[in-house]
């Protein structure tokens, strides 16, 4: 009898399911396509309360090329959503958890993208059931070993 598999977590980014999380913790410069410096862990002045871009629609035109090619692979909405059940961290007041989950899921996305041939579907499902975990499980998990045990399967 074989065990139910995780759902595959959307490997691209849907900011509108997201709590901004991206506009939050990561660091940007103007070097870097930013029209601003901001540091990790401060809100982007254009995030609005209900953690929406004010100007989005039109990133690129605004000065905000960096915000549009930046791509999370979907671990935003998958922390928001998932890991989460969609309490923001507005509500949850443990910002430096949520970051650290969200370098974990991007980890975890990023391999599974990795994963696509037909030889790699056990350690894949593998990655894919991890990224339903608890905040706890998922910073516990040994990225190293994984990213060996991916290179190993990938290469």
């Amino acid at each position: 009898m074989s065990s139910p598999r995780s759902p595959l977590p959307v490997l691209v980014a849907d900011c509108s399911q997201c709590f901004g999380l991206c506009c939050v913790l990561l660091p940007y410069r103007t070097e870097d396509g930013f029209a601003a410096d901001k540091p990790g862990g401060t809100p982007c002045h254009h995030l609005r309360g209900d953690d929406r871009c004010r100007i989005h629609a039109d990133l690129v035109g605004s000065g905000w090329p960096g915000c549009a090619a930046y791509d999370c692979r979907g671990a935003g909405q998958q922390v928001s959503q998932v890991t989460y059940g969609g309490v923001s961290w507005r509500e949850r007041g443990e910002l430096g958890e949520m970051a650290a989950v969200l370098s974990v899921m991007r980890v975890l996305h990023g391999m599974i993208a990795r994963l696509a041939g037909p030889a790699e579907c056990e350690l894949r499902d593998r990655i894919i059931a991890m990224t339903s975990g608890s905040p706890e499980e998922l910073l516990l998990l040994d990225l190293d070993e994984l990213a060996v045990e991916v290179a190993a399967v990938a290469a």
